[in-house]
């Protein structure tokens, strides 16, 4: 009898890193149409404040001076910033992706090389590809990354310091800083704003808006509900009837300050489910028969969650195929194909979305299944073990890392 664990791990959608920097995010360096022109790095800031990144260089195996960021440069907190070779926006091999925040001629080897951003000499990331005795030592970190074939980018997926875990090859999709970061998941966001009045009458409130932020971001909550909280001044006289509407959802305010005689804060509370698709929405504020509006936009998450976190297959026999299953829900408001990859020994794993199963890999594989969010936000991962006669006894374990990928389509 064989005795087989599978433990399961969940990577919700962009990982948060740890430590607040500029990371290398993705690399193009073999791209499908031509090598001139189509060529991107990807950076991306991780960490919760903006970041200058005013005459940093990229290096490569070509030169240390490959492409030098202007001045005057800064990614913000959760965003990115896009470098691709001269002629990208034509060139590119999909015209859908962003054009590059800075284009210049930029060389990326095919095999056995790297890429790396320097500020003022000090190597703040770098990712190298292939055999490292045959790449410069600054120009990746740990153990170079496998390759990515024609047309494929290499994606970070962690942040270890050890390029081969941190990368892995992927459908490229480029962002630039013209594109919403990921942002931080939050249980509560504030909206805050003053309102002032010109013309006071008997029963009307006069809501004058000067001194609202547009554009402002809110990040949903994996399976839950983003709160936003509203603090508004108002003034105005015998105001009695304040409310916030949002999606159908309306909020009675309630006065939780005097200013002075004319004049109070009301606050109250709306939220957004998870599975809202991301865009532009509006609050509307209502006072007595005055109305305003704020609106702000919903950001995207790719997130999932999984029923169980291990599988205990117990005891089985050689030559038998034993059989379980892993619910997966999708809690983002973002359509997610699914990423698979064995961590240790998966020779007695396989897997399957539908009756086709196939041997767990220790490269990631994506599965394009389109797991939709909201009230089809649900997929059937099916897990088959089966061990043969030169097996021998004893007690195996084995480990999935299940990744959400969010979807082109």
């Amino acid at each position: 009898m064989k005795k087989i664990l599978v433990y399961l791990i969940c990577w919700i959608c962009i990982i948060e890193l740890a430590s607040a920097s500029v990371v290398i995010n993705q690399v193009l360096y073999n791209p499908e149409n031509t090598e001139s022109g189509a060529e991107a790095v990807e950076l991306y800031n991780n960490g919760n404040n903006d970041i200058d990144i005013s005459g940093w260089k990229l290096a490569t195996e070509s030169t240390l001076n490959d492409a030098v960021i202007p001045e005057n440069t800064v990614i913000c907190a959760g965003c990115y910033y896009l470098i691709a070779d001269e002629g990208w926006s034509n060139s590119k091999d999909n015209q859908t992706w962003a054009d590059a925040d800075l284009e210049e001629p930029i060389s990326l080897y095919n095999a056995n090389s790297g890429a790396a951003i320097i500020q003022n000499e000090t190597i703040v990331d770098a990712v190298g590809w292939g055999n490292p005795d045959e790449i410069s030592n600054d120009l990746f970190e740990g153990t170079p990354a496998n390759g990515a074939e024609e047309g494929k980018s290499l994606l970070r997926i962690d942040d270890t310091d050890n390029n081969i875990n941190d990368f892995t090859d992927s459908e490229p999709f480029f962002r630039s800083s013209s594109d919403l970061g990921t942002g931080k998941d939050s249980k509560e966001i504030m909206i805050e704003f003053d309102v002032t009045n010109t013309t006071v009458q008997d029963n009307s409130v006069s809501i004058d808006l000067i001194n609202i932020s547009e554009g402002r971001h809110i990040m949903p909550v994996p399976g839950g509900r983003a709160e936003i909280t509203l603090n508004v001044q108002l003034t105005g006289q015998n105001i009695d009837n304040v409310t916030a509407t949002l999606v159908g959802e309306t909020a009675v305010l309630s006065k939780i300050k005097e200013v002075n005689a004319t004049t109070s804060v009301f606050s109250g509370i709306l939220s957004l489910e998870h599975c809202m698709p991301p865009g532009d929405y509006s609050i509307e504020i209502k006072a007595n028969d005055e109305k305003a509006s704020i609106s702000f936009e919903y950001e995207e998450l790719v997130a999932i969650e999984l029923d169980k976190t291990a599988i205990d297959f117990g005891e089985i026999e050689t030559e038998k195929a034993y059989y379980n299953e892993i619910k997966i829900r999708n809690v983002g408001n973002k359509v997610v194909d699914i990423g698979l990859k064995g961590i240790v020994d998966c020779n007695y794993l396989y897997y399957t979305f539908n009756n086709d199963y196939n041997k767990l890999s220790t490269s990631t594989i994506i599965k394009n299944i389109d797991l939709n969010y909201g009230s089809n936000s649900e997929a059937l991962l099916k897990l088959k073990i089966t061990a043969n006669n030169s097996t021998t006894t004893g007690e195996y374990q084995t480990s999935i890392e299940i990744t959400a990928v969010g979807s082109e389509n």
